[in-house]
């Protein structure tokens, strides 16, 4: 499967496009080139980032209230910000164990934590839980003299605390 060249420009294929919108649509996680060069059965990384550039593009002039993101190797569905509060009741919770459960609700009660502080109360596995959060949108880390602080992200509040609703 690979770029179809139309008159002006490259155009992905019906069958390629609609691989990638039943990938993107069933995924719960970020997805690496790699398993996207495996699934498109693609052997250079740059033809499959060429593709990826095309298939975003292309999903950001068919669709308003999602887009496709990159951070690094890896792309991922994301809801737009401006819709998060008013669709939130339907959003399944993130899937956190019950540790990491802890671990952002201490983030999120004292707004702004060190890692170490962290690392000294919930252990050491607390790095790899922080770099889960970070992945899934829900907090920011930035380095300080004294070293890393992390806080949850605004966007992400309505996906952590999500009220209840009344039943009439």
């Amino acid at each position: 499967m690979a770029l179809q060249k139309t008159s002006s420009s490259k155009k992905l294929s019906r069958k390629l496009e609609g691989l990638l919108d039943a990938l993107f649509f069933a995924t719960t996680r970020p997805i690496s080139i790699n398993s996207i060069m495996k699934l498109l059965e693609i052997k250079d990384k740059k033809e499959a980032k060429k593709i990826m550039n095309l298939y975003m593009e292309n999903f950001r002039q068919k669709m308003y209230g999602v887009k496709i993101v990159r951070r690094g190797e890896y792309f991922y569905p994301k809801i737009d910000e401006k819709y998060i509060e008013k669709i939130s009741g339907y959003l399944h919770p993130p899937p956190l164990t019950n540790k990491q459960l802890e671990v952002l609700a201490y983030i999120y009660v004292n707004k702004r934590v060190k890692m170490s502080e962290l690392s000294n109360i919930f252990g050491s596995r607390t790095y790899k839980d922080v770099k889960k959060f970070i992945r899934l949108g829900l907090v920011s880390r930035r380095k300080t003299e004294q070293g890393y602080i992390v806080e949850i992200r605004k966007e992400a509040e309505p996906l952590i605390i999500r009220k209840r609703r009344r039943r009439k």
